[in-house]
């Protein structure tokens, strides 16, 4: 499930403003493992510092999307 995505074109926005983002799914969308989330353009160097900092310097992007899953089943459980 993609989730966190606003988040993460934010990390984006601050390391590189000439960063782009376009996201191809939209936040909250079931995946499959063909889905791409995101397509980046923008100088190499600003690219690979805003993926470093979205994978491993932020507890963001990784923790919503592991904790996504769990919520979506409990709330497709829930009556009405």
């Amino acid at each position: 499930m993609a989730a966190g995505l606003p988040a993460v074109a934010e990390v984006f926005a601050q390391v590189d403003p000439k960063a782009e983002i376009e996201a191809s799914v939209a936040d909250g969308a079931r995946l499959t493992d063909s889905d791409a989330l995101l397509r980046l353009s923008g100088p190499a160097r600003s690219l690979i510092t805003g993926e470093r900092t979205t994978l491993n310097a932020s507890p963001i992007w990784p923790t919503a999307s592991s904790c996504s899953p769990p919520t979506r089943r409990c709330v497709s459980r829930r009556p009405g």
